[in-house]
């Protein structure tokens, strides 16, 4: 390779490397390093807790044992259980991500229910339960 060669391999070098300009620190900016935290706040393996009440035509058609089945296939550990009132509680921990995926779901439902209102507080997770369960 010839010098006149080197020289035009190295500018474009440069300029990716943001070393062409002015020789100038107070005109030049330090090299960014592209950030690896998520867009989010919360790491991406975050914990959450949420304590969930579900309205509607929500008893006697399968809404707890649909929890159950999307909790598990989510990863997720808690418990779920009818309300004296017509409403169905449930107290649901996992990662961030996945607890969001099982609020929409709860405003979803089992074929042949109804929901009308999902009610979401927010608890500090403990890392209690072992798995999920309906309960009574």
């Amino acid at each position: 390779m010839n010098r006149a060669s080197l020289i035009l391999i190295s500018i474009p070098l440069l300029l990716a490397a943001g070393c062409a300009g002015s020789n100038d620190p107070a005109n030049s900016e330090p090299a960014r390093r592209p950030s690896t935290s998520p867009a989010s706040t919360q790491p991406a393996t975050a914990t959450r807790r949420i304590h969930a009440f579900i309205a509607g035509h929500v008893q006697g058609v399968g809404f707890r044992a649909y929890t159950q089945e999307q909790a598990e296939h989510l990863k997720l550990t808690g418990w779920v259980r009818n309300l004296p009132d017509g409403r169905v509680e449930a107290i649901i921990e996992g990662p961030t991500s996945a607890t969001r995926d099982m609020i929409d779901r709860l405003h979803l439902g089992p074929t042949g229910s109804r929901v009308d209102e999902v009610k979401i507080n927010d608890e500090t997770p403990d890392g209690s339960f072992t798995g999920f369960k309906v309960t009574h």
